[in-house]
């Protein structure tokens, strides 16, 4: 499962997913706080697992790109112990801000932005000043990435057939 270059997205894309990959009922968020929120949102009740879930072995492509929802997936991924995880530490883990408020500076003309929300994943065990770390650490040379070779791919297909 390539999640490399991933900039995130909706939870529920990230629990439909999961619960494909989960053996046992898991609950998404340990922690989702916004202004305006009155209920609970999905992901912070049990989710079930679907019936016809895979059940082979999982590996997940990793790097540092990877970010909101995919460190809240690769966090709940590597606490469960889903699968192996392979490549570079990802750009983020199971702690996300997001929302917020645009603004520019003003000489500079640069423009960023505060947010104001947070949702942190289940993984709560896991450190919020790292990215999530894979089992596996391989990273893609400069020479490979300028000559198309996908390193981190290679050496996972390898890995597969290896281990069958």
């Amino acid at each position: 499962m390539d999640v490399r270059h991933n900039g995130g997205g909706s939870q529920s894309a990230s629990i439909h997913l999961l619960r494909y990959l989960v053996e046992k009922p898991f609950v998404y968020y340990s922690n989702a706080d916004f202004v305006g929120k009155k209920k609970k949102i999905e992901g912070e009740e049990p989710v079930n697992p679907y019936e016809n879930r895979y059940d082979g072995k999982i590996y997940f492509l990793i790097d540092g790109v990877g970010n909101s929802t995919t460190g809240h997936f690769m966090s709940i991924a590597k606490v469960l112990n889903l699968g192996t995880i392979i490549g570079e530490e990802l750009g983020s883990n199971q702690f996300c801000s997001a929302g917020g408020q645009m603004l520019r500076l003003s000489n500079t003309k640069l423009i960023y932005t505060v947010a104001d929300n947070t949702h942190e994943s289940m993984a709560t065990s896991l450190p919020d000043e790292r990215g999530i770390l894979p089992d596996l650490f391989i990273t893609q040379s400069i020479d490979d990435y300028l000559n198309k070779i996908d390193s981190v791919m290679n050496s996972t297909l390898k890995l597969i057939v290896k281990n069958e």
